[in-house]
């Protein structure tokens, strides 16, 4: 168990795989999406992991955004490229020396959304895909054969 969890004299309802949490004092904590080091009484878990700590900020941030659409909706099969590692997708979307930059907080309930067994593959739109998908990569999530979660990389 984390020190800071031992902590918590409050915790809020989980909200998008992210639970709120209030701290008997300030502490320090590194935000996993900003990147900065905090001292506060208030933070946020990532899925439960104590090592995916969100500051307040990043948190307001993460519930404010629109929800993602269901892929399971919007990417065909056909569009699944390779398996690709969660480190090698990291180091390919490196924006200063955060791995997706400005989406860093989409990527890291991306990553909390998977389970064991769970496959992460490239993504790609044909060319001739309907209008509204032209251009579409990125990566998916696959769970049991089914898209379940994707990251988009370029829309254009």
């Amino acid at each position: 168990m984390s020190d800071l969890a031992r902590l918590v004299i409050k915790r809020f309802p989980e909200n998008r795989n992210t639970q709120l949490m209030l701290l008997r004092l300030p502490a320090s904590f590194h935000c996993s999406c900003c990147k900065t080091a905090q001292k506060a009484k208030m933070l946020a878990v990532v899925a439960g992991d104590w090592e995916q700590l969100l500051c307040l900020a990043c948190y307001e941030k993460l519930l404010f955004e629109k929800p993602a659409e269901p892929a399971e909706d919007l990417i065909p099969e056909a569009w699944l490229g390779a398996v690709v590692a969660v480190q090698s997708v990291e180091d390919d979307n490196m924006v200063y020396g955060v791995p997706f930059g400005k989406q860093s907080p989409q990527w890291e309930q991306f990553k909390a959304a998977m389970i064991e067994g769970d496959e992460l593959c490239e993504l790609s739109s044909p060319p001739d895909a309907s209008q509204d998908l032209v251009g579409r990569a990125g990566y998916a999530l696959v769970r049991q054969g089914k898209v379940v979660r994707c990251i988009a990389t370029t829309r254009e």
